[in-house]
């Protein structure tokens, strides 16, 4: 039902020429400021906490691609700890620094594999021999 109605959104947004909407608590600017929900005219849909016209705190973000991020935001970036659902079943959970993943980190497969070790700076780092990463079927 949730898809259903993004489908419906995003097409009727397409009919209509949307552009960015915003709904939500705003600072004395008039910027998004606290709990709102934006939208933007590509599809991309965000709930969560702004600061200063930022996604910043907690947050969920549906893509137009039908990706789904759930957690930390810095400055509009993924920051802190969050999930990555992708459209075709894979999810990452784990750590983001300014938009990347950084830190631990698990890959859950849509065909039930799983990998999970270290990142940085959005590449997977190789491991210690003590404790290597491993992908798991």
């Amino acid at each position: 039902m949730y898809i259903i109605g993004l489908l419906t959104e995003k097409a009727m947004g397409l009919l209509n020429g949307m552009t960015d909407a915003y709904e939500g608590e705003r600072n004395s600017e008039g910027r998004a400021h606290g709990h709102g929900k934006k939208h933007w005219s590509n599809g991309k849909v965000y709930e969560g906490e702004f600061q200063n016209g930022k996604q910043h705190g907690q947050g969920t973000c549906v893509y137009a691609h039908w990706d789904k991020y759930e957690g930390e935001w810095f400055a509009d970036k993924r920051h802190g700890f969050g999930e990555h659902t992708y459209a075709n079943g894979d999810v990452y959970q784990g750590q983001w620094h300014e938009g990347k993943r950084h830190g631990r980190g698990k890959f859950s497969y849509a065909d039930g594999g799983t990998w999970e070790g270290n990142f940085e700076n959005g590449v997977a780092c190789l491991e210690l021999a003590s404790q290597p990463a491993t992908r798991k079927s």
